[in-house]
């Protein structure tokens, strides 16, 4: 028969960890002591659990049946969460830390102890995505973290919801698990709109403000705390590389999203914005909801906001809409986005100027009359003057908004709108095409000269072409043709060596 090494006894297992802790010990107070047999991983390890015993009385109290006592610990594990050295998050969670902290906060009666075991809570799920993962699934956190978002008390369901926001924006894959067991519907739900019985809140519209209904049919001003936990709770629920799957949710959330984004609080409206630009608008649906709730018109009203941070997300989501399908871009369109952007390309702010001309992009790219609206609000000369600007982003942006340009004019409307003074920048930005690995920056200067270049053969004019010379022209497109690693920049590239120029 086979020989093996025994089962390890409890009473042996414990044997073995009081000798581990004794080593470490002597540790402590011989530093030197390199004859130990311990390496650094199990050094580390032990003196982790040693900070994880000293807060094993804190868990006891936590347990225990004196309120004050239960307080004081609460507020002390607390405190060394957010100390200088906190304990490793991990074996808190191996600890039962967490389980206790969840019976904690479903005390409604002893809102200290409840607000306390809740910060903790908040701080453990701010960690890793594993760590967080190790926080949802303990047995029972998600429920009850779902009763507390209909608790009496406004900062325990702020708290709540928190919490949620913070496990949405952990991992993908935990964002759609909230998704999936109707926890993010649950957080909709918080500031419902529509008329359903159950609905605890209704949005004011005279007043603007959310309400929440009172058992004895009065109402009360929902606190803006809660407004925007959520409203940072659902930006999350939608960020993502991939969109979430929706399901019957869909409506709610665009619903919901609509009226925050007409809230009078900055935050709220940033927030509402975020989640509006991680959507998805290919549905011919989706775009009549939002344009049937005034959302286009009102993300055009923002891009005026005094906030630069809102500016720039009234703008992506703007952007996002109208690049989803030829409806989304109708839609925003017929709010006439085009003088709300020329302003922002007068922003110093190269944020604000970056998504400007991201945006002028795809209104000219449609052609038509959007082309001369973009001309008389006076973009043009201001597009020009970014080529010069000390971000590289800014410059790229803006040179892919006059190559989108030049390639929808006629050459009488090119030579009355490029001078001498666009054209040198626009060379310099060749040195991308030939490079940089930003083939899109690469194809709108190769068409910009491509088209000034055919606009001076149709007009009989050498303008074009000798101020294209006199930039260098000529040597950085041979450059292009040398240097770049796009084979279809290259093809281009000879294309209008070989046309005479």
């Amino acid at each position: 028969s086979s020989t093996s090494d025994p089962i390890p006894t409890q009473a042996a297992g414990q044997a073995s960890l009081a000798h581990v802790r004794a080593v470490f010990r002597m540790e402590v107070a011989h530093p030197d002591a390199k004859s130990l047999p311990l390496g650094r991983k199990e050094r580390r390890a032990l003196k982790e659990q040693a900070r994880v015993d000293e807060l094993q009385p804190l868990l006891e109290k936590l347990g225990g049946s004196d309120a004050v006592e239960r307080v004081e610990a609460a507020r002390e594990l607390r405190s060394s969460l957010t100390g200088a050295h906190p304990p490793s998050l991990d074996n808190l969670i191996q600890a039962g830390c967490v389980l206790q902290l969840l019976r904690l906060a479903l005390e409604q009666d002893h809102h200290e102890l409840q607000f306390e075991a809740l910060w903790a809570l908040t701080v453990l799920t701010s960690g890793t995505a594993e760590q967080t993962r190790a926080v949802v699934d303990v047995s029972g956190s998600l429920d009850t973290l779902k009763q507390l978002l209909t608790a009496p008390r406004a900062s325990t369901r702020e708290q709540a919801v928190a919490i949620f926001a913070n496990i949405a924006g952990a991992s993908v894959e935990l964002r759609d698990r909230l998704w999936a067991e109707g926890l993010a519907l649950e957080v909709i739900m918080m500031l419902s709109f529509g008329k359903a019985v159950e609905q605890l809140t209704n949005f004011d519209a005279e007043q603007k403000v959310w309400r929440v209904r009172g058992v004895g049919g009065g109402q009360s001003e929902q606190p803006v705390g809660v407004v925007r936990a959520v409203a940072r709770c659902l930006g999350r629920l939608c960020a993502g590389e991939s969109e979430p799957v929706l399901g019957e949710a869909m409506q709610p959330l665009l619903h919901t999203l609509e009226v925050l984004v007409m809230s009078p609080d900055e935050e709220v409206v940033a927030e509402t914005c975020r989640a509006l630009a991680c959507l998805q608008y290919r549905a011919p649906e989706r775009i009549a909801t939002v344009v049937k709730f005034g959302v286009c018109t009102q993300l055009v009203e923002l891009m005026e906001h005094p906030s630069s941070e809102v500016q720039s997300l009234a703008v992506r989501a703007a952007q996002k809409i109208s690049t989803g399908s030829k409806l989304g871009m109708m839609a925003i369109l017929v709010c006439e986005p085009v003088p709300a952007l020329k302003e922002m390309l007068e922003r110093e702010a190269p944020t604000i100027q970056r998504d400007s001309c991201s945006m002028l992009v795809d209104v000219l790219a449609v052609g038509g009359p959007h082309v001369k609206e973009v001309v008389d609000a006076g973009c043009v000369p201001l597009l020009a003057g970014l080529l010069s600007s000390g971000d590289e982003e800014v410059k790229c942006n803006a040179a892919r908004a006059i190559g989108m340009l030049t390639s929808k004019c006629s050459p009488k409307q090119i030579d009355e709108l490029i001078s001498s003074e666009c054209i040198i920048p626009m060379v310099k930005m060749l040195e991308i095409a030939a490079f940089s690995s930003s083939a899109d920056v690469g194809r709108a200067v190769l068409s910009f000269v491509e088209g000034v270049l055919q606009a001076g053969r149709q007009l009989n004019s050498e303008r074009f072409a000798r101020a294209l010379q006199e930039a260098g022209g000529l040597q950085m497109l041979q450059q292009v043709t040398e240097m770049s690693n796009d084979q279809d920049l290259c093809a281009k590239a000879k294309a209008i060596l070989q046309s005479g120029f």
